[in-house]
């Protein structure tokens, strides 16, 4: 891509309110990996994808953030973290199953 080309499209993503999967993943202090889990499964903030790329809009990760915040631990809601799983664990729990560590179950 030229110079030009990516001072456009980060001004195009400044502009849109666009981070990468990347930027995504370090905000949250979590892999890209736990991302991917998260959109295959639907318990993440929607996305974009462009050709290859996958982006996230700021609107829809502070929609997301709204969605799962609590006031006390006590309340229930449809939180990533009420399937009794943690962050650390999803991520634990996909990067075993790209290495090979872990089998899928199945019939």
């Amino acid at each position: 891509m030229l110079p030009e080309s990516q001072d456009l499209s980060q001004t195009l993503r400044d502009r849109v309110g666009l981070v990468s999967e990347a930027q995504f993943a370090g905000m949250m202090n979590t892999s890209e990996y736990t991302l991917q889990y998260w959109r295959a499964h639907g318990t993440g903030p929607r996305f974009v994808k462009l050709g290859r790329a996958i982006y996230y809009r700021l609107k829809d990760i502070e929609a997301w953030m709204d969605v799962n915040t609590h006031e006390s631990t006590r309340t229930t809601g449809p939180n990533i973290t009420s399937r009794d799983s943690t962050v650390e664990e999803l991520d634990e729990l996909v990067e075993a199953l790209e290495s090979g560590a872990v089998a899928m179950g199945g019939a």
